[in-house]
């Protein structure tokens, strides 16, 4: 059904490969080029699965257990990634309660996804369109979990607390606080697979020594193997993992230093001049007294305030403070793991900063607990290399799809047969999205607080800007927000307009117009940029230079929030969401 579909259809037919090297996509990393069926056949059907579970109805309620539901969805990899951040092109697969799960096992609930999977690979699927008929065969390409549902489905132990805890490769318990660079590990292979298995089988004991329970029924699907299709979730290993820890020891060190207080802390988060997508993440404040103090938040929320606590309390920490190094340290990381497009050498950079990183954490806090999801980062250089950014492979979009339940499930005055109606009423909405009669990937363009303005009442900056992209037209329509392709663009906001080594172009948007059905921007260039570490951000000044540009123009399609804060030794500052690549 959904290759029936005219925007599927053309996106399966045609790659999305880069073609200068960068790595934008799955479809660019090593993992696919060199894949018995994609690498050889560039219209396989890309099935990326995913596993979760997900509560329903009120988790604090006394039948919060029983209706945990264990939900395996699913998303075509040959979608290019801006596509696939839209909730309609992430499906269902099964439903299933996780108390059935756990007693029946994944072999048998599973079978029929399996089953099918394994015709799709050996024999394919014949679609009929006015073209002709078409074959598509296909495989699932990788499989999206937490670390605690992609050791289950995989086949390992979820304790973490064996000898080998790590599902990439064989490193010791012990020996992870030695091996902070993935050159150094050896990693877990099929052969190695089967061969612990095949002993795991025999002994039972022998579990805790390799970290290996079961053979993964993922295993019987043609082409895929758990041992190279579980990649790393930065969702839950840095945003609800090391991002947490390390906040809250560096918020304790600030404490117990008395560079700032908790009180002092919540005030600044309360107060803080949010904007854009981060007054939408605007973090919680955090418990009080101290002995109680523990950061746990969203991962959304934790990640705005893993990017903005520089500046918020920049201003109260040392220069050059040793433990302070350590969040920027992490921040140097976060950067590159979040970027939509890299390269060979920004894995490589990837690697180094978070060697760096750990050794630092070990040297400054020797005392805290060093976790596997710390350890996990030393893969993520190598995963990108493999499977492209890890932006486009994580959990945020597809935990989103939860929403749609969980909503449901409150609107719901019966729970009989409650995973029926789920997938009743979500395949309804699924067939609405596709037979409606506009795009079903393409989004239309939309915007707020628009007016018609005559050109000659525009200022004239603005106006000798607008004049060579509208030619002699008198009025256009202008407006306060415009959103493409998912991307919502204010006024006062930043936008990249060009990459070269390490210096990045910036101009605040001064006014939005839409000429032609496509948005046009009129900018002021942001000069005199200086990189500030200590605050993890970039301080600037305008200049009263005016320019226009499209989108098309712009060399990162995210805006950036503009900050006005004073210690940073200037009224003006932006703090990056991601690393930038030359040619991005």
């Amino acid at each position: 059904m959904l290759l029936q579909n005219d925007d599927i259809f053309s996106a399966v037919v045609t790659s999305h490969q880069s073609s200068d090297g960068k790595l934008r996509d799955m479809c660019d990393g090593t993992y696919f080029r060199n894949h018995p069926l994609f690498g050889a056949d560039g219209q396989a059907i890309q099935v990326i699965l995913y596993y979760d579970d997900f509560c329903p109805v009120n988790p604090l309620g006394h039948r919060a257990k029983k209706y945990k539901i264990a939900g395996f969805y699913f998303m075509l990899g040959n979608l290019e990634p801006r596509h696939r951040s839209q909730l309609h092109t992430v499906h269902l697969t099964a439903l299933c309660f996780s108390a059935s799960l756990k007693r029946h096992g994944f072999d048998k609930v599973l079978h029929p996804l399996i089953t099918d999977l394994i015709t799709l690979s050996d024999h394919g699927v014949a679609v009929q369109r006015p073209e002709g008929e078409f074959v598509f065969k296909g495989s699932v390409l990788i499989v999206v979990a937490d670390n605690l549902a992609a050791h289950s489905i995989g086949g390992f132990l979820e304790s973490f607390s064996s000898l080998h805890p790590c599902r990439f490769c064989l490193i010791s318990k012990s020996s992870i606080k030695n091996a902070l660079h993935c050159d150094s590990l050896c990693l877990r292979t099929q052969d190695s697979y089967a061969s612990q298995v095949q002993r795991v089988t025999k002994k039972k004991i022998l579990q805790k020594v390799y970290g290996l329970k079961q053979d993964s029924f993922l295993n019987s699907i043609p082409n895929f193997h758990v041992t190279s299709g579980l990649p790393s979730d930065i969702m839950h290993d840095l945003y609800e993992g090391i991002a947490c820890d390390i906040l809250e020891h560096i918020l304790k060190y600030c404490v117990m230093s008395e560079f700032i207080t908790l009180e002092t802390l919540n005030k600044m988060i309360a107060e803080f001049p949010y904007v854009g997508s981060d007054k939408v993440n605007k973090p919680d404040t955090v418990p009080v007294p101290m002995n109680v103090f523990q950061f746990s938040q969203t991962a959304a929320k934790t990640r705005c305030c893993l990017r903005l606590l520089p500046l918020m309390i920049g201003h109260k920490i040392p220069f050059a403070d040793s433990k302070w190094e350590v969040l920027l340290l992490l921040l140097d990381v976060h950067d590159i793991v979040m970027s939509p497009v890299m390269s060979t050498k920004d894995t490589v950079l990837l690697d180094d900063a978070v060697c760096t990183f750990l050794e630092k954490f070990l040297h400054e806090f020797p005392n805290e607990t060093f976790k596997p999801k710390m350890h996990f980062l030393t893969h993520y250089g190598s995963h990108c290399r493999m499977f492209g950014p890890m932006v486009n492979y994580f959990s945020f979009r597809f935990e989103s799809k939860h929403g749609y339940f969980k909503e449901l499930a409150c609107r719901m005055k019966c729970r009989r047969n409650v995973l029926q109606t789920f997938a009743r009423k979500h395949q309804y909405l699924h067939s609405w999205h596709l037979q409606c009669s506009g795009s079903y990937l393409y989004r239309d363009i939309s915007s707020t607080g628009g007016k018609c303005v005559a050109v000659d009442s525009l200022r004239e900056c603005i106006k000798a800007a607008i004049r060579p992209a509208v030619g002699d037209v008198n009025m256009l329509f202008q407006v306060n927000t415009v959103i493409v392709d998912g991307i919502t663009y204010s006024l006062d906001m930043a936008i990249v307009t060009g990459v070269c080594d390490d210096n990045i172009s910036l101009s605040r948007i001064c006014a939005v117009f839409i000429v032609d059905g496509a948005p046009v921007f009129i900018c002021c260039r942001l000069v005199d940029q200086v990189y500030q570490r200590h605050f993890h951000s970039y301080s600037f000044s305008e200049s009263a230079s005016y320019h226009h540009l499209r989108v098309t123009d712009l060399a990162d399609p995210f805006p950036l929030c503009i900050y006005k804060c004073a210690s940073v030794h200037s009224d003006l500052c932006i703090v990056l969401k991601h690393s930038l690549s030359c040619g991005q």
